[in-house]
Order: C-alpha cells, then structure tokens, then sequence
C-alpha cells in the first residue's frame, strides 16, 4: 500500500509529496500492526513438539482448561489494551481454564505499562483462580523482568524454557 500512494503521489503531485506521503502511510501502517498484535491460541500436532494456530490447523492436542497463548509482537503502551482483551475474551469464554500459558517468545521488548497491565492481569486472573505462566521469554525481556512485580507474582517456578516444558510442568503439579 506504501509503494501504490507513493507511486501514485510522485505521478500526481511530484517527487517530494509522493515520498512524504508514502512515508506518513508507511509510519500509519505501522502504528496499526504494532498497536494491533497478532495474538493466537495455539495447539500441539500428535507426535510433534511444535505449536501451530490452532484456527489454521486441524487434529491438534489442545487442552479446554489450558489455553496456549502466542503473542505476536513486543508489548507496550499500544497494544497493551489489545492484548488484555483478547486474554480476558478467551478466559471468559473457556469457565474451565485453570492455567494459561503466555507464549512469549515473538516478544522482543516490554514497556512499563505493558508490565503494569500484565501484573493487573495476574492479579486478577489469580484471583479467579487462574494461573499465568509465561514460556519462551526472550533473554532481553526476562532481564527487563527481573526487577519488577511481574516477576516476583508469577515466580520463576512459572517461567518456562518452552511451551512443552510448561505444559508437563504444569500436568506434574500435584492435584
């Protein structure tokens, strides 16, 4: 879309307003994807250690009380909201879910209102009676963790190497 309005904005009205005008829909664009996370559930083929979407594949090991949560993006200030929606919606709409996993590992950078509103999340998941654990958390993102309330509410027993290893963690827990 950036190439066709500068193309076109170079043809219509030259060479500086085209380029002005396909770097403003350029910077638009992406303002929208980063405030708009691609966010999926995924599930686990039979037989296979990977997790795929769970909308564009078929036969896959998903549990109704656990849903695996992929976030698709670094979290900030705005895209924090899009992603608290989106969890709540699959919490409010599983009433058996007693875990989730956050599958982190597309998140390259976390700000401090994205930290804030994980922590009101885990609050008031736990409170509910869910229990966030986060998988595949990037060496940068764990470091900014370290020091914050996050951290210190799901507890490094709920930080996980990877999605499998939450997942068997979580079926080893005692009943």
């Amino acid at each position: 879309m950036a190439w066709c309005v500068t193309a076109l904005g170079v043809l219509a009205v030259g060479a500086e307003a085209g380029l002005v005008a396909g770097l403003a829909v350029s910077l638009l664009l992406y303002i929208w994807r980063t405030a708009n996370p691609h966010i999926v559930e995924v599930g686990n083929p039979p037989n296979s250690d990977l997790f795929v979407e769970v909308e564009r594949h078929h036969e896959l090991n998903i549990w109704p009380q656990l849903p695996l949560v992929r976030i698709d993006e670094s979290l900030f200030f705005g895209n924090a909201s899009a992603v608290q929606n989106f969890l709540v919606h699959k919490i409010s709409t599983r009433p058996s879910v007693t875990d989730i996993i956050l599958i982190c590992s597309a998140v390259n950078a976390i700000d401090a209102s994205a930290l804030h509103m994980l922590e009101d999340l885990v609050d008031s998941l736990g409170q509910g009676g869910v229990v966030v654990h986060l998988a595949e958390v990037k060496a940068a993102v764990r470091d900014r963790l370290e020091s914050t309330r996050l951290l210190q509410q799901v507890g490094r027993g709920r930080l996980h190497a990877s999605a499998a290893a939450a997942i068997s963690a979580i079926a080893s827990r005692p009943i």
